[in-house]
């Protein structure tokens, strides 16, 4: 009959542990201790057994390494002694990969890669793309060679994301280091993709959540009453109404540039959407009038919404729609004004279901098989943003 294993520590119990004139090692359970030195420092180390004799690894420094986290580093050195891996050996083979020749190391053949690939990506991607290698993949595997990296490496940082409750980012890193080490085998420094193989390890992804969205007039008219009455000085309220009527993507509101803005001409040239080659944006009269009373405070930067020299963080949004509009996530979604727009455009306003898609940077195909041309339909596209910010206007009267 299996046991429960009793852990001996608490928080509390290892944050007040007090050292004492000679080492102690204050033991967890199941071979995890907290060392002691008479000097206070706290090292929690992990006692097993290897040729028959006693051997201890380092899981790291307290507090630097919490209970919660050492208790996770032991177990995953247990699972690993289960299959015949070795921790001190894995260590001292980790060690030596630190003295790789220069140019061979995963940190610096991503890099080599996105020098190469960012030009053609859109800006949100690259930020993304920069972002996670160097937050999630560089401090794991980052000095290892390219060619030494194995599919439980790549596991290890994907299972690190997953255990943030980041299923679907655990993912898109795993994706990305595929794309590195494929560079990495055409270059030669590298025999094959690790990440393809670690699939079927991987914790399935979490079905769709919905996206809340107002759909009814009247909702709709509560809520512009709601962002007209508000008062205060918010960068994020008039980001809000212009993602209202433009209904485009919020990330891509909240990176506007005004290098993208022609004014003159009433169009935004969105280079952040998903959409290959940019998507051009009609304004409404609405909208105009909103950046031009923006451009006298951010007009000298590079964002629209810059708070103080980049756009402000991707909850805000949402925040603002919970904290100063008062409503809950289960009614709205900043995301969910794509679909207000689609439904009110193809239902109320009776536009024509192509017209929506393009606007709302869908892929739309021709009859034939080919894509629509986004640089037509302008004139169609350019009355409908008019008439739906008019109609909002109107029912909110």
């Amino acid at each position: 009959m299996s046991t429960k294993l009793i852990r001996k520590l608490t928080d509390s119990k290892v944050k007040t542990a007090k050292p004492g004139d000679k080492v102690k090692r204050v033991a967890d359970g199941n071979g995890l201790t907290l060392t002691i030195t008479p000097n206070g420092t706290k090292t929690w180390h992990l006692r097993y057994r290897r040729d028959d004799k006693a051997t201890m690894v380092s899981l790291g420094r307290y507090p630097d390494v919490s209970l919660a986290i050492a208790r996770e580093k032991a177990d995953q050195m247990r699972a690993a002694r289960a299959t015949g891996v070795d921790p001190v050996r894995e260590k001292e083979r980790q060690r030596r990969q630190l003295a790789v020749a220069p140019g061979e190391t995963f940190e610096e053949v991503a890099a080599d890669f996105f020098a190469q690939n960012a030009p053609g990506w859109s800006d949100a991607h690259a930020d993304r793309f920069r972002f996670r290698i160097e937050k999630d993949v560089n401090p794991a595997i980052g000095n290892m060679r390219v060619g030494d990296i194995r599919p439980t490496d790549v596991l290890s940082v994907v299972r690190s994301i997953e255990g943030r409750g980041a299923v679907n980012s655990g993912r898109r890193v795993k994706g990305m280091i595929g794309q590195v080490m494929r560079y990495a085998v055409a270059l030669g420094l590298a025999p094959f993709d690790p990440s393809r193989d670690i699939g079927a390890a991987l914790k399935p992804s979490p079905k769709a959540k919905h996206r809340a969205a107002l759909i009814h007039p009247e909702e709709i008219a509560k809520f512009m009453r709601r962002l007209y009455a508000y008062n205060g000085t918010s960068i994020v309220r008039p980001a809000l109404e212009v993602l209202v009527r433009t209904f485009q993507r919020p990330g891509e509101v909240r990176c506007m540039r005004w290098a993208d803005i022609d004014l003159e001409d009433r169009i935004w040239r969105d280079g952040v959407t998903k959409v290959e080659g940019g998507h051009a944006v009609p304004l409404s009269r609405q909208v105009l009038r909103i950046l031009e009373e923006q451009r006298g405070i951010s007009g000298h930067r590079e964002y629209v919404w810059s708070n103080p020299y980049k756009p402000f963080s991707d909850v805000m949004f949402s925040k603002f729609l919970r904290t100063n509009l008062t409503y809950d996530q289960s009614e709205v979604s900043a995301h969910g004004f794509r679909a207000t727009a689609r439904t009110v455009l193809a239902e109320r306003l009776k536009y024509e279901p192509r017209i929506i898609e393009l606007q709302l940077s869908h892929a739309v195909p021709e009859t034939h098989g080919g894509a629509y041309n986004r640089a037509l339909y302008m004139d169609q596209r350019s009355e409908m943003m008019q008439h739906y910010s008019d109609w909002l206007d109107q029912i909110a009267s």
